[in-house]
């Protein structure tokens, strides 16, 4: 198996404003480098026990990278797990270098190397991986998309101060969306001595065209239909809904929270969509789409009560013994 591409060293803030809004959700990643006929990578980051909170990462290649190579026996497909603060070390040596070079290599064990030139000399910096099988690659896919109509959320930025402000009251919150005539979004907290919520109000919405749709390996069969991902995109007035749709979700406000420090990525359009057991937050930017899928209340509490279970097989990075060959 082999992989070589050169990074734009234009692009590495933003790469790096990415790898930070996804350590927010989990400290481990799984990197699926894809076929040249895919024009994306993708940067996966699966639920556990720890959080709620899955996150799909879209980056077109031709956009941020150069000379992009990849061979293997898995169609050209390679998966990997790794470590999101390692990669974010290796961005921040980049930052300042003339020319990026990313490499699958093996030394000892497979590495991805950051061939780094700089005008002081070459720094060199291996990130240790764990090469995943292509079975337990597909699984990790993000699920197909199903009808669906949200809204578009504010500020991402201003949404978190008010979740900050939320967390003082207790670890739940409500999230409530009216899409009709006039679409709002409302998140709400209450204790024993106050209630804290915020509302916008005649807000756009948008809406999704059916697809067939599968949930993915880790969830449950009776959130089939719970956990969407966002296609067939169109986005309307709120004026020209007709009978308003009104769904309500609640959360752990700190799984939440996750998402939205996807303001970091300096987003162009924020959609929300409830659904009876998950609320999905897709995030657009320049060359860059995050969909977060953040489970309800309920059913945290039940990937929490599988105690018995590993949390690591969520990830099951399978260390495989396959030659990696130096380019």
């Amino acid at each position: 198996m082999r992989f070589k591409t050169r990074l734009r060293v234009g692009r590495i803030a933003a790469l790096l404003r990415v790898v930070q809004a996804l350590q927010k959700v989990d400290r481990r990643c799984i990197l699926h480098l894809t076929p040249q006929e895919d024009d994306q990578i993708r940067l996966i980051l699966f639920p556990t026990a720890l959080s709620s909170v899955a996150a799909y990462t879209g980056l077109p290649k031709s956009y941020w990278f150069d000379g992009y190579r990849i061979e293997s026996q898995s169609g050209n497909n390679i998966g990997m797990e790794v470590d999101l603060q390692n990669l974010d070390r290796a961005l921040k040596s980049a930052a300042g270098g003339d020319a990026v070079v990313i490499k699958l290599a093996k030394k000892g064990v497979p590495v991805l190397t950051f061939d780094i030139r700089t005008a002081l000399g070459p720094i060199l910096q291996d990130l240790p991986v764990s090469i995943m099988s292509s079975t337990r690659l597909e699984e990790c896919q993000e699920p197909d998309s199903a009808t669906l109509q949200g809204v578009v959320l504010p500020s991402l930025a201003n949404l978190c101060s008010v979740v900050e402000r939320l967390k003082a009251l207790g670890n739940h919150a409500s999230i409530k969306t009216v899409v009709g005539e006039r679409s709002s979004f409302t998140i709400e907290a209450a204790s024993d001595a106050a209630n804290l919520s915020a509302s916008y109000d005649g807000i756009e919405h948008a809406r999704h065209n059916r697809q067939n749709f599968s949930a993915p390996t880790g969830y449950p069969l009776w959130c089939a239909d719970e956990i969407n991902l966002c296609a067939g995109l169109e986005v309307e007035p709120s004026s020209s809904m007709g009978d308003a749709r009104e769904c309500e979700v609640e959360l752990e406000v700190k799984n939440f929270g996750k998402a939205l420090f996807a303001h970091q990525i300096l987003p162009d359009q924020v959609l929300c969509y409830l659904l009876r057991n998950s609320v999905v937050v897709k995030v657009s930017a320049e060359a860059v789409q995050i969909n977060y899928h953040v489970s309800s209340r309920a059913f945290y509490a039940n990937l929490q009560s599988q105690s018995r279970v590993d949390t690591n097989q969520n990830f099951a990075s399978v260390q495989l013994q396959i030659p990696v060959l130096a380019s």
